[in-house]
């Protein structure tokens, strides 16, 4: 049997042993790491997904509003140029790839008839995912926007007749870079609407000698496939 004295002897050895072990912060920094890395590492990555995706917006923003105002200082397009609009805007998506780009560009135009409240395609080129309108084809709104036609055409008026403008639609698969994170697709899209600067239309395709008026009775609907695979219909 312990006496008295060795008792408290050995009391004070565990006391002691437990305040030590009590005042030991060794391995308390890599307790907290491992704790708050994932946390942090979640946080890291879905600010970098967010303005990866931003900066892919502003691209696509400035990719449609770039070919929109290059087409409207054209008065006639060839072919070739149509190849060159759709091939430039995959340029502005740098440093992003432009390969999942769609683009449509379409001239609407007003055909003069007071009693028309609406916008016709004269002509209207599409690549990727997104396809062309159909020549002479009806809209009351912005082509791929609820806007009415009206905030660029002066429809219902027939002294505003022989005026038009350009149409941009884009359309953008964006991709998570970080797929544990965010998986899936988002698609970004964007449009822009401007009127010609050289002409009352933006003829195509180009015809040497020309100068692109509203389409006439006797105009008929044509389609051609560029090299790019680009499709285009229009009326000539």
């Amino acid at each position: 049997m312990l006496k008295p004295a060795q008792c408290k002897l050995l009391l004070r050895a565990r006391g002691s042993a437990f305040e030590r072990f009590r005042r030991d912060r060794r391995g308390v920094s890599a307790l907290e790491f491992a704790l708050l890395a994932p946390i942090m590492l979640a946080m890291f990555t879905g600010l970098a997904v967010l303005t990866t995706g931003i900066m892919s917006q502003q691209r696509v923003n400035e990719a449609t509003e770039g070919i929109g105002d290059s087409v409207s200082q054209k008065s006639n397009l060839q072919q070739s140029d149509m190849v060159n609009m759709f091939t430039a805007a995959g340029y502005y998506m740098a440093p992003f790839s432009g390969t999942p780009m769609s683009m449509r560009i379409t001239n609407v135009y007003y055909d003069g008839n007071s009693s028309h409240n609406y916008g016709l395609v004269y002509w209207s080129c599409a690549t990727g995912t997104l396809s062309p309108y159909a020549y002479n084809q009806q809209f009351t709104t912005i082509p791929g926007t609820s806007g009415p036609v009206s905030w660029v055409l002066w429809v219902g008026n027939g002294a505003a007749g022989n005026s038009s403008f350009i149409q941009v639609e884009s359309s953008y698969i964006f991709t998570s870079p970080a797929s544990w994170f965010l998986s899936g697709s988002t698609t970004l899209t964007s449009q822009f609407a401007i009127q010609p600067r050289l002409s009352n239309y933006v003829g195509f395709p180009y015809v040497t000698g020309t100068t692109p008026t509203a389409p006439a009775s006797t105009t008929k609907s044509n389609t051609v496939t560029l090299s790019n695979g680009a499709v285009c219909k229009y009326g000539s």
